[in-house]
Order: C-alpha cells, then sequence, then structure tokens
C-alpha cells in the first residue's frame, strides 16, 4: 500500500482490520454492516425504554428517509476502505 492508502486505513480500522476484511466479498461486508447497525440500534431502544417502546420506535424511525440512508452510507464506506485495503500489495 501506499503511504495515504496505508494512513487512512490505519486511522479508521487499523492495519489488521483493514487487511482482514480484504478477504470478504463486498455484498457481505455491506449487508453485514446494515444488519449490524440495525441491530446495535435495536438493542440500545431494548435498554433505554423496554421491548415495546423498542418495537414502535425501531418500526417509525428505520423505515424513514434518515433511517435509511444512513446506514447505506456508513456500510458503502466499509465497502470503499474493504476495497481501498484490497489495491495493496499482498502479504510480506
Amino acid at each position: 500500500m501506499d503511504d495515504i492508502t496505508l494512513a487512512v486505513l490505519s486511522g479508521l480500522f487499523g492495519p489488521n482490520i483493514a487487511q482482514w476484511l480484504t478477504r470478504f466479498r463486498y455484498r457481505v461486508i455491506f449487508i453485514g454492516t446494515i444488519l449490524g447497525i440495525y441491530l446495535t440500534v435495536f438493542v440500545t431502544l431494548i435498554y433505554d425504554g423496554g421491548l415495546r417502546y423498542a418495537i414502535s420506535a425501531f418500526v417509525s424511525k428505520t423505515f424513514s428517509f434518515v433511517g435509511i440512508l444512513v446506514p447505506v452510507g456508513i456500510a458503502s464506506l466499509a465497502v470503499l476502505c474493504a476495497f481501498i485495503a484490497s489495491l495493496g500489495p499482498r502479504g510480506k
């Protein structure tokens, strides 16, 4: 990897995690990131107000414009970082 790519990936994920991400297909990284975000939000809502509150708040906020685009943007950034990490040289 060149110095700029290494600095960006090391700052975001660390070099070991960036190298580990290159083993997966981009679809798996994208869908896994989105599911992880939604699961984290749901568990946080359960912790904050209980299961009944979590279900109603999750359904009402998840299917809004922001509730869809923010996880898609974060997942796209994860895929971009995995792609950049895959451009580097293989093993030393």
